[in-house]
């Protein structure tokens, strides 16, 4: 059973709050341990992160200019085979997010 480490988005936000940012593969399990938000705007933003079918937060306010990290040790979210990450912001173009962990065939 291989496990990779994998950066399973590294991607601005859209205000589309079901974009869609990375699809877990056939025969792979997802193991999300970092996420990390970044907000590049004057003025606070709303962000919203589903990891599988679940949130992981809903419309949490991001202040401006402002940057907050969840993990190593405060995450360990598994997504099965299929399972999707999305997310989307308030604002387009203004949060940047980048989402780690590691990747397992099964």
């Amino acid at each position: 059973m291989a496990v990779t480490p994998t950066a399973f988005a590294d991607a601005t936000l859209t205000d589309t709050l079901t974009t869609t940012l990375y699809t877990v593969g056939a025969s792979k399990l997802a193991v999300i341990t970092s996420v990390t938000v970044a907000n590049t705007s004057a003025s606070a933003v709303n962000v919203t992160l589903n990891l599988g079918a679940k949130y992981l937060f809903s419309a949490v306010a991001v202040g401006a200019h402002s940057t907050w990290t969840l993990g190593p040790n405060d995450l360990r979210k598994v997504i099965a085979a299929a399972g999707t990450i999305k997310g989307g912001a308030s604002t387009a173009s203004v949060v940047d997010v980048t989402i780690s962990g590691v990747l397992i065939d099964v």
